[in-house]
């Protein structure tokens, strides 16, 4: 029962990243990331500072673990 189990959340989180991946290649291909973010209304400074934070000034693998990396990011208190 337990390698059931344990099979099951493998067979989970391997479904998770698979549709996460797919969820952020199509995001960034679609369309410029920082427009659908802000919206057409945004001014200059608001793009730059999207840019500098979400890192899309790098290829997408590295912007897909970066982002990753701050949505995951686990705080020591």
């Amino acid at each position: 029962m337990l390698a059931f189990v344990l099979r099951r959340l493998i067979q989970a989180v391997v479904v998770m990243l698979t549709v996460a991946f797919i969820a952020f290649m199509l995001f960034q291909y679609v369309g410029d990331p920082v427009t659908n973010l802000l919206g057409q209304d945004a001014t200059a400074e608001q793009r730059d500072n999207c840019v500098l934070i979400w890192g899309s000034t790098r290829h997408s693998p590295c912007n897909l673990l970066a982002l990753s990396r701050t949505r995951f990011r686990v705080s020591s208190a």
